[in-house]
């Protein structure tokens, strides 16, 4: 037997709109979480794929500069990109002392950046220890 029979009940107009901003604020939380979930699957599998560069045996400090395309150079001339000037301005102060690895990736995003950060501190941790991680994202 029907729990309701007769003409539809109507809410009144301001628990309709209730309704609707709070169906709209969940739907945007669920498509936020989706989204940050797609992209810790591609953080993965990014992270699977990228070579570790190579830090100079000499150095007694590594400086490792994560994050997106501002910190990889994208838009910068080739080797001028902040790590790398980073680099060169130690370089004046104590030849040889510091190693900035510039591991920036286009389209990193914060997440990623944090997630990565013990990959890339245990292995550099062995070659002499890590002086700073920097993760650089917009």
């Amino acid at each position: 037997m029907p729990a309701h029979v007769g003409p539809p009940i109507r809410l009144p107009v301001g628990k309709r709109l209730a309704f609707a901003v709070v169906a709209s604020i969940l739907g945007l939380a669920v498509l936020a979480a989706a989204f940050e979930a797609a992209s810790g699957l591609y953080g993965l599998y990014d992270d699977w794929r990228r070579a570790f560069p190579k830090a100079r045996p000499e150095a007694r400090n590594i400086i490792l500069c994560a994050g997106d395309s501002h910190t990889q150079g994208v838009g910068a001339p080739r080797g001028r990109g902040y790590p790398e000037q980073l680099q060169e301005l130690l370089d004046e102060r104590r030849p040889g002392f510091y190693a900035v690895l510039n591991i920036g990736d286009s389209g990193t995003n914060t997440t990623q950046a944090v997630r990565g950060a013990r990959r890339w501190l245990d292995k550099y941790a062995v070659s002499g220890g890590v002086s700073a991680y920097c993760p650089v994202c917009n």
